[in-house]
């Protein structure tokens, strides 16, 4: 989201100057410019799946000269740089970002294997990489300048939903020894590796002083109506920007206070947090011994939806216990549960896709259980998801007797599991995909880092169990990918059949 700032004139001749210097010669400060190693995360082409990466930069550690020279000061990123080496300009990306973080102290390995929500500093549509010279910066200047602390860990993403175009090799990025985290572009969780951190940089505009009352802004948040335990991110729009200036994020229950910090002054206004319960959230901004408040805005998370016995059955009125599709259902109880749950569907055809999230909340106490009564679950999938079936990072998640067969005659997966999607069972279950596919986009059981790659790892899946399932068609019957780092263990198969594949 772009920022409205306010500045003088210098500001924005500073901008031209430094942002034309950038283009000729490359970043003012950077971490390294002399790796050799090419790495296609995240920007390999031709649909190459794993298209999400975070790379981690510790403190102090980004210089006029790489790892010496002048050390980067507190001031505006007002461009990024990368380098790659296989550069292939056919290569068209679909959601092209680029957000920056400080937000994991001095961190120089992720603490979390989980994606935190960012604020993007450059979004375009579609996008393709402007032509840098072999092994050379490719640069962006941001649509959103970032105030940077060179005290602090930076973190760097890119990510693209879908690249159209070249190969899984093209526009490879150079990289060295550090940190990184990647997934597939909507993946929760990601998998960790210290060997490959891309060589990066960027150019830095002076922040000049605060003076004065500070302008706070509106308060803005990445989704106003999250689940309970969700990840939030809040950040101004309209604010003032100054060296020195801080921001204070505040909560009350009204909109008229009383109002509670939630968290120490900082020195950028972008702040993530999980969301517990319905409250306002404003920001204070302070400029030296001058404080002012942001406008509050209203962040609504839903109560858990009651354990109890529902159904789901088209043929009868939709009410506050009967569902006419599994979407509804499966929306019904997105935002958390109270209590077990349990789903008697009518034996009927149901021709809809569905995606359980990890935001249901399901655990050992409160189940989630559909009784399938011989149903037929049918869907040919899409292009960003050949799943019919999918359960991406919800547990305890049970389906008895239900008949899942995914229809598209080249891509489909009857069943698909991802994010850590652990304790969930299949029993006495139909799963079917094509018997006359004959690529891996097409099979029975897959459990993988992407709704479209057989092969994707990370931590998938463990404890599952598919017992009593008949598994017909596609290239693999049942296919379980992780990785060293991230196994997927203790998953069940038995008293299956699994036939042509």
């Amino acid at each position: 989201m772009n920022k409205f700032l306010r500045q003088r004139c210098w500001f924005v001749a500073l901008l031209f100057l430094f942002s034309g210097v950038a283009n000729a010669q490359g970043p003012q400060f950077f971490n390294n410019s002399t790796s050799t190693g090419a790495n296609a995360i995240p920007l390999g082409g031709g649909g190459y799946a794993t298209n999400k990466c975070q790379f981690l930069y510790g403190p102090n550690s980004l210089n006029s000269s790489g790892s010496t020279g002048t050390p980067a000061y507190n001031g505006l990123i007002t461009t990024v740089y990368f380098r790659v080496g296989t550069y292939t300009s056919a290569v068209v990306y679909s959601d092209f970002t680029v957000s920056l973080v400080q937000n994991v102290g001095t961190a120089t390995t992720f603490p979390s294997t989980t994606f935190g929500t960012l604020s993007p500093a450059f979004y375009q549509a579609t996008y393709s990489l402007p032509t840098p010279v072999t092994n050379s910066w490719v640069a962006i200047p941001l649509q959103t300048p970032f105030l940077y602390d060179p005290s602090l860990s930076l973190i760097f993403e890119l990510k693209a939903s879908n690249s159209v175009g070249g190969t899984s090799t093209s526009n490879g990025m150079l990289n060295g020894p550090g940190s990184r985290l990647y997934a597939a572009y909507s993946a929760i969780t990601g998998t960790a590796a210290t060997g490959t951190l891309v060589d990066f940089g960027f150019d830095l505009m002076p922040s000049a002083p605060c003076s004065g009352t500070p302008t706070a802004g509106t308060a803005t948040v990445s989704n106003a109506n999250p689940c309970m335990g969700s990840s939030i991110s809040l950040n101004l729009s309209g604010n003032s920007i100054g060296g020195g200036q801080t921001y204070q994020w505040q909560s009350s229950a009204s909109s008229s206070g009383p109002w509670a910090n939630i968290d120490t002054a900082r020195l950028t206004p972008f702040y993530t947090l999980n969301s517990t319960t319905t409250l306002y959230y404003r920001a204070k901004v302070r400029c030296n011994n001058d404080s002012t408040y942001s406008l509050p805005i209203l962040v609504t998370v839903p109560a858990a939806f009651p354990g109890g016995t529902y159904t789901i059955d088209s043929s009868l009125p939709a009410s506050s216990t009967n569902f006419q599709t599994f979407a509804a259902a499966i929306s019904a109880i997105g935002c958390g549960i109270s209590g077990p749950i349990v789903f008697n569907v009518a034996n009927d055809t149901f021709n809809e896709q569905i995606i359980i999230p990890a935001t249901v909340g399901s655990n050992a106490t409160n189940t989630v259980t559909f009784n399938g009564n011989g149903a037929l679950l049918t869907s040919p999938g899409s292009a960003s998801n050949y799943a019919t079936f999918a359960i991406d990072g919800a547990d305890y998640i049970t389906v008895n007797n239900l008949r899942i067969h995914a229809t598209g005659a080249t891509n489909g997966f009857g069943v698909h599991l991802a994010n850590a999607s652990n304790n969930n069972t299949f029993d006495s279950c139909d799963i079917v995909a094509s018997t006359t596919a004959t690529g891996t986009t097409s099979c029975g059981i897959v459990m993988s880092g992407s709704r479209t790659v057989y092969s994707t790892g990370g931590a998938n899946g463990s404890n599952n169990t598919f017992s009593f399932c008949n598994v017909t068609g596609g290239y693999f019957g049942i296919t379980l990918y992780g990785t060293t780092a991230s196994s997927n263990a203790n998953n069940i198969v038995t008293n299956c059949l699994v036939k042509d594949f």
